[in-house]
Order: C-alpha cells, then structure tokens, then sequence
C-alpha cells in the first residue's frame, strides 16, 4: 500500500518560519516607513516609496497566508488519507471520509489509464477480483485518492494521487 507520511510535523516548521517571516515583514515596513517620512525627498516620491513599501509588505503577507493555508489542508488531507488502511472494510472508509471526501465509482481500465500519465502500474495477482473507487476532496476536487477494494469490500490498496501530480 502507498501512502503518504501524515504532515503535521511539518507543518509546525512551515507555520514557525511564516511567522517569522510576517514579523521581520511588518518590522521592516514600519522601519522603512519612518525613514521615508523622516527623509528629505519630495513628497511624489516619497508617495511612490510609502505605495511601494505597502504592496511589498502585502505581498509578502499574502505569500505566508498562502503558505499556512495550503500546508495545513495538505496537512489536513494527509491525516485523512493516512486513516485509510489495508484490509478496512468499505464502511469504515466511508465513515473515515463520509462528509470530506466524495465517493464515486471508477472502472479498472480508467484507473489504470490515469496511473499510466504518471509512470505507474498496479499490478494485480490473477484471480484476484477488485474494483476501484475514486475518493476526492469536497473542496478543491482536484485532491483525490484512489481505493482498490477485493472482493470481500476490504481495502486491497491505496494511491493518493495528488503524489502523483494529480493535485499537488
């Protein structure tokens, strides 16, 4: 089975490095700010260097929002995806993922076409009989996981295919 290791870890470095960055961010804004005010340049460029410093600092804000909000739905989606074990029943994934993840039906020739962009195959004992479903996040859509069941509706496999290029 693959999976993904669960983020969480990670995302306490991404948060941390974030937030240093927003304070050295708004410490330089109001550090710049006050020299541009106390400078002796004429008030349209020093109009020009205030709008400047201001579209910096948002920037620069927007980028650590950006990167808080993705790393902890990354995060998120991995914990979830994580839950997902060899040999559960399909109630317990549907119970797992009921109200995050939409369930629907996939044929074995599409999900071995979509693992084949990606330079993957499954390969299947013969007379094992599976089916797939495609489980993919309410959200974004574009974050979903495959799950290959055997015939007695037990997990035989997972592939997250946002590892894959599917969504990340």
């Amino acid at each position: 089975m693959l999976s993904n290791q669960a983020a969480y870890p990670h995302l306490i470095a991404i948060v941390f490095v974030a937030g240093v960055i927003g304070l050295l961010a708004v410490f330089a804004q109001v550090f710049l700010l006050r020299r541009v005010n106390r400078s002796k340049l004429r008030p349209g460029v020093r109009i020009c260097l205030k709008v400047l410093l201001w579209l910096v600092f948002t920037v620069v804000l927007a980028a650590m929002l950006h990167t808080v909000v993705v790393g902890t739905v990354y995060a998120h989606i991995d914990y979830h995806f994580d839950q997902i074990k060899y040999g559960m029943p399909i109630a317990e994934v549907r119970r797992s993922l009921c109200w995050l993840y939409e369930e629907s039906d996939i044929s074995f020739e599409d999900l071995s076409k979509d693992m084949s962009k990606h330079d993957f195959i499954i390969d299947i004992p013969d007379g094992v009989k599976v089916r797939a479903k495609k489980y993919a996040d309410r959200i974004f859509g574009s974050e979903y996981m495959y799950v290959v069941f055997d015939e007695k509706d037990r997990v035989w496999a997972r592939i997250d295919m946002y590892e894959y290029g599917g969504g990340r």
